[in-house]
């Protein structure tokens, strides 16, 4: 008797944590910040950011393409660990008997098992062609999609071998190789999202410039990317599972369209301060005076990808107007412990009646343009490893699947009590 009241006791306080422990945002040191496949909203608080309503299925079918012009020749050396261990651990991730592997140089090869394809790179077998044109990789790409495929690549926008070579091509005509690509993913890809991670690698052989020159790199680190896309439900698993760590797959930087829905449906709370109903906040005054004279509004930014969860990303980013009067960044207050954002407003600028409007504007991470250079003659000379033209490749992949939005905006009436 006295064992099975001991029991039950146990089973109370599990229950109570398990009802209690959720909420709120947890630390940064607690959580792994996975994306939640889709799933009724209904009753949560905070920011609510999910993909649209669509269920997980099993993931078959799945693709993994090598682009193997000569330009990627240098990623597969003797010591390529990184580069083989990487393409190794993602045949697999979703079961090697689900996986095919490709390589595209000026035309797409006839397929290989995930074991042949993956022992080709590490065995170095592999034979490298001409250049590839990115948008018609991606158009193969697509076309022949049916769950998720995965683009090995240098990330390098170039045009064909006859227009490159001794001109100013690629440069020239950077945009317009933007939105070849951008339109190949409208016109195909809709409902699709498009993850890219980069990574770095030994790198020794020829590099080819932005008109074909040849310069030999000895003993260098370059960056490579693997290209995600496909439905969004499956790039979103994807997702997930390097979010809850890979032993390989580790990303040191990446940038993901279509999986965060902009602008997100954030819910602020002023706790005791205010009364919320619908978009009206109204101000116990009595409570704000005891509260330092400040008025504050929070919310939780838990669903937003990492790089926009720090204190530069919302101060930089971030306009906040009170009755049309912009107010000073100082207003905003941002904990990356808890990824809780707070508006302040002094008591002594709060009017009977009055409107105010947040929003957090959109921007690439900073990687997107420190990793790009516009002209790579010069690539020895560069301080940090470099993708030319990588930013138009970014904007192309963005453009071609998302709208301009902001991240979030807001806007609430607040009204001081009688």
């Amino acid at each position: 008797m006295i064992m099975r009241t001991l029991i039950k006791k146990i089973q109370g306080i599990g229950l109570l944590i398990l009802l209690f422990g959720g909420i709120g945002c947890s630390s940064k040191s607690e959580q792994k910040r996975d994306l939640p496949l889709p799933q009724d909203s209904a009753g949560v608080t905070g920011t609510i950011n999910t993909p649209s309503s669509f269920a997980i299925e099993k993931i078959e079918n799945v693709k993994v393409y090598m682009e193997n012009s000569a330009s990627m020749k240098g990623y597969n050396v003797d010591d390529c660990k990184g580069f083989t261990s990487v393409v190794s651990e993602l045949v697999g991730v979703y079961g090697r008997s689900q996986t095919m592997g490709y390589f595209y140089s000026d035309k797409l090869d006839g397929g290989h098992s995930a074991k042949e394809f993956s022992d080709m790179i590490a065995e170095k077998t592999v034979k490298y062609g001409k250049s590839s044109i990115l948008d018609v990789i991606c158009d193969s790409i697509i076309s022949n999609n049916e769950s998720i495929s995965f683009l090995i690549t240098d990330g390098i926008m170039s045009g064909p071998d006859e227009k490159v070579t001794g001109t100013k091509y690629n440069i020239e005509y950077a945009p317009e190789l933007q939105k070849n690509l951008e339109n190949v993913i409208k016109m195909k890809g809709r409902n699709y999202a498009i993850s890219v991670y980069q990574f770095t690698s030994n790198f020794e052989d020829v590099y080819y410039c932005y008109d074909n020159k040849r310069i030999r790199l000895k003993k260098t680190i370059r960056p490579f990317y693997v290209i995600a896309i496909g439905k969004k439900n499956c790039v979103t698993d994807f997702y997930n599972k390097v979010k809850s760590g890979l032993e390989y797959f580790k990303p040191v930087n990446q940038i993901h369209f279509g999986i965060f829905e902009y602008p997100c449906k954030v819910l602020f709370s002023a706790g005791p301060l205010a009364e919320v109903k619908d978009t009206i906040f109204y101000v116990d005054v009595s409570r704000v005076r005891k509260n330092n004279k400040q008025f504050e509004l929070s919310t939780c930014l838990d669903m937003l990808p990492d790089y926009m969860c720090t204190d530069s990303y919302i101060k930089q980013n971030s306009k906040l107007t009170y009755n049309s009067i912009v107010q000073s960044n100082d207003s905003l207050m941002f904990n990356l412990r808890s990824n809780t954002l707070r508006i302040k407003l002094s008591l002594l600028n709060l009017q009977k009646k009055g409107e105010l409007l947040y929003i957090l504007s959109y921007a690439y991470p900073q990687w997107c343009k420190s990793s790009s250079c516009l002209d790579d003659h010069e690539i020895q000379k560069d301080l940090f490893p470099t993708t030319f033209n990588l930013e138009y490749l970014i904007r192309a992949f963005h453009n071609g699947i998302e709208s301009e939005a902001n991240v979030i905006e807001v806007k609430y009436n607040i009204i001081k009590k009688q």
